[in-house]
């Protein structure tokens, strides 16, 4: 069935010129190997905005060199964007917007044939406003076309020897605001921090730190709540949020779910 749905794929880009959006995460990375293998020409691009860790832009640097492949980075400050800031429920849409415009001059730019991106079939259970935008501008998304979900792109990711294949997914610092309350670049940083402290203290692989006004409710699977549960623990991460700027610290009995966020509105 996988063959089949990677014979989509490949029929899909090969021999295009193209141009493919890189995040570092498992699903773009999995997508440029496999693009890579069919495609006449490929540049990879990754956006280093405030909403993104570094360490997500150097693991696409990394993977691009190590495949030897064309690599551009694209600095985006949000707050530029119309809108953004005021952080409304279409906000991934606004962010979505500007990137397309960004990847459609650098397209054009380099004559490119096509413009894909690493949705998967599972993102479409999850409201994605973003994605309107990156089908406005007319950009692919591969795994949607060849109906590939998470599940199967961690068993190809594992297959091709990446080391990203079990990491799990990451998602922009604005998503741990609430909508319609203004998004700053110390509350991202701050958010940064927090989940940084979370995963290198306490070795949790999935984190976040969703932001209630001066609260912090924190997010972490149940099957590793027990690395942040105890008396000692409590007192750590209290000592240390509040040393943020949090005046209330709360750990999240439901454990993470992907877009709680949106479950308020």
């Amino acid at each position: 069935m996988i063959k089949e749905k990677l014979k989509v794929i490949e029929d899909h880009l090969r021999g295009k010129r193209i141009l493919l959006a890189l995040s570092g995460g498992v699903d773009s990375s999995t997508l440029l190997v496999l693009a890579s293998r069919v495609a006449s020409r490929i540049i990879a691009v990754t956006f280093k905005m405030p909403t993104v860790p570094q360490e997500e832009v150097e693991k696409a640097k990394d993977l691009a060199s190590r495949l030897n492949v064309e690599w551009e980075l694209i600095e985006l400050d949000q707050f530029q964007i119309e809108g953004f800031s005021n952080n409304p429920k279409n906000r991934c849409y606004l962010c979505k917007s500007a990137l397309a415009t960004k990847l459609l001059e650098l397209a054009r730019r380099n004559d490119l044939d096509i413009i894909i991106e690493g949705t998967n079939q599972d993102d479409l259970k999850e409201y994605r406003p973003g994605l309107q935008a990156l089908r406005e501008a007319g950009i692919v998304s591969p795994y949607v076309l060849a109906k590939i979900n998470k599940d199967e792109i961690r068993e190809l990711a594992r297959s091709l020897n990446l080391n990203c294949w079990d990491l799990p997914s990451s998602t922009c610092f604005a998503s741990r605001i609430p909508y319609d309350e203004e998004i700053t670049l110390k509350k991202l940083e701050v958010i940064q921090k927090a989940e940084q402290f979370l995963k290198e203290k306490y070795s949790v692989k999935q984190v976040r730190v969703r932001l209630h006004d001066f609260m912090a409710r924190i997010e972490v699977p149940l099957d590793e709540m027990e690395k942040v549960s105890s008396i000692e623990k409590f007192q750590e991460i209290v000592k240390h949020m509040k040393r943020l700027g949090y005046k209330i610290v709360t750990l999240d009995m439901a454990g993470f779910r992907s877009g709680s966020m949106d479950a308020l509105n």
